[in-house]
């Protein structure tokens, strides 16, 4: 059996636009409640690094499966994502970008950015809307209202 070591999750720290100013943001792809905010890179690292220590040991106490770190190295991947969608959900996402002031890339970046997990955005629009079919999800206002106040903090 493999040591546990919470430096192989997927963590990734940015500094964005908080209510409290500029901060360092960290979050752990394979546990999506988790945000670590602090005042610098390494504040908010290892403040993920801890974070993803203890929530090890919680699920060890109650005999509870802990995710595992499921991405490789960052070579295995591009950074290219080629989809193909609607014409519909494709002019509602140039109409939004252009609002916004960016471009489609990365406004798209953004919306993938605000969820650890394409699914959970599926799901949570599709409840809120009541659709059963990801097919029908075609309004990007639907996305935004379904996804607001969705964020948690484990500290």
């Amino acid at each position: 059996m493999t040591e546990f070591d919470a430096a192989r999750f997927s963590i990734t720290v940015r500094k964005e636009t908080t209510e409290d100013g500029e901060m360092f943001v960290a979050r752990v792809v394979e546990l999506p409640d988790v945000a670590i905010y602090g005042e610098t890179y390494d504040y908010a690292y290892e403040g993920a690094i801890e974070t993803i220590e203890a929530a090890k040991e919680v699920f060890d106490e109650s005999n509870q499966e802990f995710p595992s770190p499921e991405i490789g190295p960052k070579n295995d991947f591009s950074g290219r994502l080629p989809i193909r969608t609607s014409k519909s959900l494709h002019r509602s996402l140039v109409l939004e970008a252009r609002r916004e002031g960016v471009s489609l890339n990365a406004f798209v970046n953004l919306l993938l950015a605000r969820e650890d997990t394409i699914s959970s955005v599926c799901k949570k629009v599709e409840t809120a809307i009541g659709r059963t079919s990801r097919a029908e999800v075609v309004s990007l206002d639907n996305v935004e209202s379904a996804t607001e106040g969705t964020s948690h903090v484990i500290h």
